[in-house]
């Protein structure tokens, strides 16, 4: 298991006692479609790691209907926001897109995914590392996205155990 927790990104530079600790919390599971992890309003009592499959993260809205939430797609419209001053409509990235993708915590592939899927939807437009917001309100929109008090249920039964926690 320290191998297997050792490749996830956001373990990778633990050191060997630090994933031995870890490893003393865990737990492997494995969920069948249509079950839930975790559902909105939970406690943020342990975090998971997903070795294979997807899970699909989603929020209920006001109507009663899913709002998928593609937390790469979230972080880079916070990052978009963050760094645009509201007065203005376009910036020139300072750092290549595969760093920021890192600072981000997301592979370049998923990145260049998540400004495609931006782009699309006509949020924004992207030439090179110039990035021009074409519509501030949906980019603030999913940027809230990634709130954790609005996370809707995630699948799988409320009393199955967890994939990874640390009680520490």
């Amino acid at each position: 298991m320290i191998d297997e927790l050792r490749s996830a990104a956001l373990l990778s530079r633990l050191s060997a006692e630090q994933l031995q600790r870890v490893t003393r919390h865990a737990l492997r599971m494995r969920l069948e479609e249509g079950q839930w992890l975790f559902s909105q309003g939970d406690a943020a009592e342990r975090f998971y790691l997903l070795r294979s499959g997807q899970i699909k993260l989603f929020r209920l809205s006001s109507d009663g209907g899913e709002k998928v939430i593609d937390t790469a797609t979230s972080r880079l419209a916070r990052y978009l926001l963050i760094k645009l001053p509201s007065h203005r409509r376009a910036l020139e990235l300072d750092v290549r897109k595969g760093v920021l993708a890192s600072r981000l915590s997301i592979k370049p592939e998923t990145f260049s995914r998540a400004v495609k899927q931006l782009a699309d939807q006509g949020v924004i437009e992207v030439h090179g590392s110039h990035f021009t917001v074409l519509d501030r309100r949906a980019l603030a929109e999913l940027a809230d996205l990634a709130s954790a008090a609005e996370l809707g249920p995630v699948l799988c039964p409320p009393d199955a155990p967890t994939a990874a926690e640390d009680e520490d």
